[in-house]
């Protein structure tokens, strides 16, 4: 039976075969099939980048997070004392910036976001983008520490757009945030909770962070 491609997985096991032929090509001093092997695995990381980013953004997509959920899966018994939590981020009235400014001011929008969250994220902590909708998985001690460390977020995108946009857009947030019991609970369920309170913090009044409580 074949097996179903992974972009990630394939792309890993891709990477260590053109490592392996480059190893044997400096055993023997090999200087064109070196050169060609340095070729080919720049365009698989290109081709790797067009499958797992997000095309507008460049930044990390959904291909990228199933990756990701796959790997918190498996590692999540090393993260002892910490708990994970997901977060869901919606530009508030992304749509009027499109229909105000355009795609091109819409699609700036989205990457100086995701710029502002990469330099606020800390090592362990990884987001995926889907149009104006963000996906975030951090890890914490409890709720309490992880409500700051999203609330954070928030007034940094609050504070620093004006600034990367010269003063001409600010930009604002609002999130939903919710525990993910990575043992016994999908991923997609956790998501859809904290999307839940994402949606509430909208009705309430945007650029908030609003937190949902598992109900077991």
């Amino acid at each position: 039976m074949t097996e179903k491609y992974n972009e990630i997985k394939h792309y890993a096991g891709q990477k260590r075969i053109i490592e392996i032929l480059r190893q044997r090509a400096e055993e023997r001093s090999d200087q064109l099939d070196l050169r060609l092997l340095k070729i080919l695995g720049g365009g698989v990381d290109v081709l790797n980048s067009f499958t797992t980013n997000n095309q507008v953004t460049e930044y990390p997509g959904i291909r990228q997070r199933d990756s990701d959920v796959d790997r918190i899966k498996k590692e999540r018994g090393k993260s002892e004392g910490l708990d994970y939590f997901v977060a869901t981020l919606d530009l508030d009235d992304f749509g009027k910036f499109n229909k105000q400014h355009g795609q091109d001011v819409g699609d700036k929008i989205l990457r100086t976001t995701l710029e502002i969250l990469s330099e606020g994220t800390r090592e362990a902590d990884v987001y995926h983008s889907h149009g104006e909708e963000i996906d975030l998985i951090l890890q914490a001690r409890n709720e309490d520490e992880a409500r700051g460390i999203v609330d954070r977020l928030r007034r940094e995108l609050e504070e620093k757009s004006l600034v990367k946009t010269n003063n001409h857009y600010k930009i604002t947030g609002t999130f939903g945030l919710t525990r993910w019991d990575v043992s016994n609970e999908a991923y997609e369920e956790a998501r859809k909770r904290a999307d839940r309170a994402m949606q509430s913090g909208k009705t309430e009044g945007k650029n908030c962070v609003r937190y949902a409580s598992v109900i077991r």
